[in-house]
């Protein structure tokens, strides 16, 4: 899975390019709870 960036999928949505799930489920856990960031590092 390619890593993904906060700032560039927000900036695609503003752009009206819409995400995939997997993109958009990434962007909201982000904005839902940082927490998430310590798991992704295994």
């Amino acid at each position: 899975m390619k890593k993904m960036n906060i700032k560039e999928l927000e900036l695609r949505i503003q752009n009206t390019q819409p995400l995939t799930p997997e993109e958009n489920d990434f962007l909201w856990d982000k904005k839902m709870g940082y927490k998430v960031e310590k798991e992704d590092k295994k």
